[in-house]
């Protein structure tokens, strides 16, 4: 695992207000998903990805999710349809991870997230799970991609 630097001291707790699924005041949410997230949207829901996401067409997140009236169609009476195959994005609410200096760091949105300030403190093994997820998802979505090569 590499070395992982995150907010120390951080208490968050999900407060299920839908704020991260959507629009904001200050901010248009984009919640980007890997072909790989969207494949498992696709065989989870049982809809093609055009009926969910459009393409980005770059990068790793290849696909960003569909809203109605600024927020993501998966989000009804303030619950999401697809927790157990949510886009890594979602999972990482209300951190970003990204590489510095050799290094991963998570930090905090720019946004402030209701449900900071709640909760336990989130310590290494929170941050260390989080990795974890991301790892997962890329080794998934590079095996099928082999896959569909292969084809």
């Amino acid at each position: 695992m590499p070395e992982l630097d995150f907010p120390k001291g951080v208490r968050w707790s999900c407060k299920r207000c839908g704020m991260c699924c959507g629009d904001t005041r200050g901010r248009e949410r984009r919640i980007l998903a890997t072909e790989y997230e969207v494949d498992l949207i696709s065989e989870f829901t049982g809809l093609k990805a055009d009926a969910f996401s459009r393409p980005t067409g770059k990068g790793l997140y290849t696909h960003a999710i569909k809203k109605v009236n600024g927020v993501c169609i998966f989000l009804r009476d303030r619950s999401c349809l697809i927790y157990e195959v949510r886009p890594l994005v979602c999972v990482f609410y209300p951190f970003s991870m990204g590489l510095k200096d050799g290094r991963l760091r998570f930090e905090l949105t720019r946004e402030r997230c209701p449900g900071i300030g709640e909760g336990e403190v989130l310590g290494r093994e929170y941050f260390e799970g989080l990795f974890q997820a991301y790892r997962s998802v890329m080794e998934s979505g590079a095996r099928s991609l082999l896959e569909r090569l292969r084809r």
